[in-house]
């Protein structure tokens, strides 16, 4: 092969790529939901029942108006980062106790967190991106927390 065949077939396979990219990932992708834009829920709320605060797992008192989800997030100076957990499926109703148990299996000892609430979008599987937060009064429907 000479040198201008291998710039050829460079060429090619970049165009092959770019064209792949466009007809078959990109309208995958363009199907997701990717808003972060809370759900107004007036009347929701979240609390976190204080003697049921564990490295291993949180308790919450909710009040739900349609399936939801209590994650337990780091916290990035009053604001919630990543999720590191959730609660199963919350039904619907007034002052339902969730508790929320973090992926990894524990949390940091003395460390302030961020719960949240999130409405599930219908599949009863919490997911990141795709359960949006709740608001109501105004507020994202959140609590900190510090664990013991």
């Amino acid at each position: 092969m000479k040198k201008g065949d291998l710039q050829g077939f460079g060429i090619l396979a970049l165009i092959a790529m770019f064209l792949f990219g466009l007809f078959v990932v990109a309208p995958r992708l363009a199907g997701q939901k990717v808003s972060y834009i809370p759900v107004v829920r007036e009347g929701s709320a979240l609390s976190v029942v204080t003697d049921k605060i564990a490295i291993d797992h949180v308790a919450f008192k909710v009040t739900a108006l349609k399936p939801s989800f209590v994650t337990i997030n780091t916290y990035m100076g009053g604001a919630a980062g990543s999720p590191l957990g959730s609660s199963s499926l919350i039904a619907p109703g007034a002052d339902v106790e969730a508790v929320a148990v973090p992926s990894a299996g524990v949390l940091g000892p003395e460390t302030i967190y961020i719960a949240l609430l999130m409405e599930d979008d219908g599949d009863g599987i919490y997911e990141p991106g795709v359960d949006l937060p709740v608001k109501s009064g105004g507020e994202t429907v959140k609590i900190e927390f510090t664990t013991p």
